[in-house]
């Protein structure tokens, strides 16, 4: 996965350094994870909250978030991504309550290298490969008041994840801009998460089971933006 990143690396910059066309991009994203990890662990933790009938409002369903970005000579791209994704389960009644929330912070840097595939009479349909690096945050959250008995714990956990990706991308060009519409598959290497705690360098979060949690950003991950070219 490494060896993959850093090839398009070399390859986006090449062609950056000769580039004679300059567009930038913005999208907003929606994704569906695949992989349980959290999603399980979460189940993990509702399941030890003492009382019955308790509520999940979310449980890592999906994230969303968006994107900016330059695309260099109709081909290459570099891009930034941030998403957010999370869980939240909760019981109340006349005694007080208890609440239990995952929320997941992704920052991306991103490569991606595409090629037009069939062209229509207004748009063109492109395929595209790409790699992603993600700094991922995993904020843990408990608050209870029972009977006037107020307790808040909140844990920050980290983590690395290193992925690749394939999709298709339509564009539909405009006067001054152009729209477009993406689909993609991710998937993601590693992103175990550990405790952000400098002295504590193999603290990582586990399961029941005692198997390392990974951050879970694999998944079919979509978008709609714009593209506005820019004079080199």
């Amino acid at each position: 996965m490494k060896k993959l990143i850093i090839t398009l690396l070399i390859f986006v910059f090449n062609v950056t350094v000769h580039a004679q066309e300059f567009e930038f991009f913005s999208d907003l994203n929606f994704g569906v994870p695949t992989a349980l990890t959290l999603r399980d662990f979460h189940d993990e933790l509702k399941a030890q909250i003492e009382f019955e009938n308790v509520k999940t409002i979310d449980n890592f369903y999906y994230n969303y978030g968006f994107t900016v970005g330059m695309r260099f000579n109709g081909n290459a791209s570099v891009f930034f991504s941030n998403r957010v994704s999370g869980a939240k389960s909760s019981i109340a009644d006349y005694s007080g309550f208890v609440r239990i929330s995952n929320e997941l912070n992704g920052y991306t840097f991103g490569l991606r290298y595409e090629v037009v595939r069939k062209n229509f009479n207004k748009g063109n349909l492109f395929l595209g490969v790409k790699t992603l690096v993600t700094s991922s945050s995993l904020l843990l959250k408990t608050e209870s008041n029972i009977s006037n008995e107020i307790q808040e714990d909140t844990i920050n956990f980290k983590s690395i994840d290193y992925g690749a990706g394939v999709g298709i991308n339509y564009e539909y060009p405009l006067k001054f801009v152009t729209l477009r519409a993406y689909m993609d598959l991710d998937f993601y290497y590693g992103g175990k998460l550990k405790f952000k705690v400098d002295n504590l360098e193999d603290a990582y979060l586990l399961n029941n089971r005692g198997k390392k949690v990974t951050s879970g950003w694999t998944g079919i991950n979509s978008g709609l933006g714009i593209l506005i070219p820019i004079a080199p």
